[in-house]
C-alpha cells in the first residue's frame, strides 16, 4: 500500500508505502478492514499551494500498481483523495 503527496506538476514530493499485512492474506469476499498509518513528512522547501493524495496497492515483488476495479473494469491504478493545502 502507498501514500503520495502530489504537487501541481504530479510530482511525488512526499512518499510513504507499508507492508504491514501483505495482499496475499486479505479476504477475498472484501469482508475486512484494514488500518494503516502513511506519515508524509512535507519538505521544509515545498512552497505553499493545493497539493493531491494519492492512494494505491502495488505487487510488492515487481512494484507493478494492481488496477482498482469498478465491476469488472480496470479504472485506474490509484485513488485520489481530497486535495490539502500546503500554507
Amino acid at each position: 500500500i502507498f501514500a503520495h503527496l502530489l504537487n501541481a506538476d504530479g510530482q511525488v514530493i512526499a512518499g510513504s508505502d507499508a507492508n504491514h499485512y501483505p495482499a496475499q492474506f486479505w479476504q477475498a469476499d472484501g469482508g475486512e478492514r484494514l488500518l494503516s498509518y502513511f506519515p508524509l513528512w512535507i519538505p521544509p522547501d515545498a512552497p505553499p499551494g493545493t497539493y493531491q493524495v494519492e492512494i494505491g496497492v502495488y505487487y510488492q515483488p515487481t512494484g507493478e500498481r494492481l488496477p482498482i476495479l469498478q465491476g469488472e473494469t480496470a479504472v485506474s491504478d490509484r485513488l485520489l483523495l481530497q486535495p490539502v493545502e500546503i500554507r
